[in-house]
């Protein structure tokens, strides 16, 4: 596969958990990439022009987003899906964060924009969060990659054979003393158009290629368009051709150029050559498949942290969730202390409580989240530590913070009576919390993560 990140060892795409969701109807785990004639259930591809796929949803409750690659340049990579100077490489990143609305338990198809070139090495990857600078790398919670290679073979037009020709009798060469009669030079083959539909009382498909249509004695011309030539016996007059045209572009429902059709095709309908009509350019219409909408507003129905965007210039919109800050890890260590001191058998005891806890912060948003605030609360009884979160990126992680917590006591009597204490207890529940107070307007203000933790014994 050239350059291409496939393999663990170069850093290829790699999800996690592929039994939440996934591409097409059946998934398959690979301990390390195979290659593309070899993976079981490569079956999320539906068509190439466009670019159709399908998306099964088992049990994952989050939002859904597919990305495609293809390498158009032919160089072995799709390094050129992120390149922003003045290189003119075309854009190998074609399908970006496409959001995919697939409920729970269900399976559904989406159509793209996108029509795959004649070959090329095409990636099509499922995550649970949109990607940034990306070309082919990296690991993620959920979803599924698929590779695919296409080689489209174009038919080549039967050879065109040359008319038969009549060929006249020998020459009987004269005695010295006479004149040899003329060479009789056979008339020019007579042309038949097949736009005129009828031929002695046969019907032909203007448009159409004329190799099967073709009556006996007749073949098609190099430019394999509803032309055939008869060879009729020799006459003293030729059989002039018909002036009756072909049918023109507009004739058969489409446009002579590309500005005629651009000028009425309106998006998110676009103009693809030689589309049903051979040599000329043809409207396509499309439908944008819910959640895209083609109204610029998304028909008011975006919520909180939701703007309407266009997707990819492609003419359809749909509310996108701006910001939305989450917990994605969280890891927490408790120490329980005791220490007794015994005076005239009278005893006291120092009971102590140490936490630390571990967490990251993700924005799987598409736009820019501000700084805030990420809280971590411990039960029963030991209350709730803050930390500041710097400003992230779309689909950016923060760095791991750490947060503290401490408690301590004086009991009478022994160790035990540190039982008495409502923060004291066998286990404890850690919660943490990202953007607490909801300082920063989110599409989903659920943004908590928690865990059971066992404290250790001192």
């Amino acid at each position: 596969m050239g350059a291409y990140p496939s393999l663990n060892s170069s850093n290829g795409s790699r999800h996690y958990d592929i039994t939440q969701a996934w591409l097409g109807e059946n998934v398959t785990s690979e301990g390390d990439s195979k290659q593309v004639d070899n993976d079981d259930f490569d079956d999320g591809l539906n068509s190439t022009t466009p670019v159709t796929f399908t998306v099964t949803n088992d049990k994952w409750d989050g939002e859904l987003y597919v990305n495609i690659l293809m390498d158009l340049n032919h160089d072995g990579d799709w390094e050129n899906s992120t390149h922003n100077g003045p290189d003119t490489s075309p854009d190998e990143w074609v399908v970006k964060n496409m959001k995919v609305d697939v409920p729970e338990g269900e399976t559904r198809g989406f159509k793209t924009n996108v029509s795959l070139p004649e070959e090329t090495w095409m990636r099509l990857t499922l995550t649970s969060h949109v990607l940034k600078d990306w070309f082919g790398e990296g690991e993620f919670e959920i979803g599924e990659t698929e590779d695919y290679y296409f080689s489209r073979i174009t038919a080549t037009p039967p050879p065109t054979t040359a008319p038969p020709v009549t060929t006249p009798p020998p020459t009987t060469t004269p005695p010295p003393t006479e004149i040899p009669p003329p060479t009789e030079t056979p008339p020019p083959p007579e042309k038949f158009y097949c736009s005129q539909n009828t031929f002695e009382n046969n019907s032909y498909r203007p448009g159409n290629i004329c190799v099967d249509d073709c009556p006996e004695n007749f073949i098609c011309t190099e430019e394999c368009v509803c032309v055939a030539y008869a060879i009729n016996p020799p006459t003293p007059e030729p059989t002039l051709p018909p002036t009756t045209p072909p049918p023109s572009c507009e004739d058969l429902g489409g446009y002579s150029t590309q500005s005629a059709c651009e000028s009425s095709c309106q998006k998110p309908d676009f103009c693809q050559y030689g589309e049903g009509i051979s040599n000329c350019w043809v409207c396509i219409d499309v439908t944008c498949q819910p959640p895209l909408t083609e109204s610029q507003s998304c028909d008011n129905a975006c919520g909180t942290g939701e703007v309407c965007l266009e997707y990819q210039n492609s003419g359809c919109y749909s509310c996108e969730c701006e910001v939305d800050l989450d917990v994605t890890a969280l890891s927490a260590g408790i120490n329980l202390h005791s220490s007794t001191e015994c005076v005239n058998n009278e005893c006291s005891t120092t009971c102590s409580l140490e936490a630390t806890s571990y967490v990251k912060v993700i924005n799987r948003g598409l736009g820019n989240a501000g700084a805030s605030t990420l809280s971590v609360d411990i039960s029963p009884g030991v209350g709730a530590q803050t930390a500041s979160i710097p400003a992230l990126g779309p689909g950016e992680v923060s760095q791991t913070v750490t947060i503290t917590h401490s408690k301590s006591a004086v009991v009478a009597g022994k160790a035990e009576a540190c039982a008495t204490l409502s923060w004291w207890s066998a286990t404890y529940t850690v919660t943490a919390t990202a953007d607490a107070g909801n300082q920063i307007a989110e599409c989903n203000e659920d943004n908590s993560l928690s865990g059971t933790a066992t404290p250790q014994s001192q």
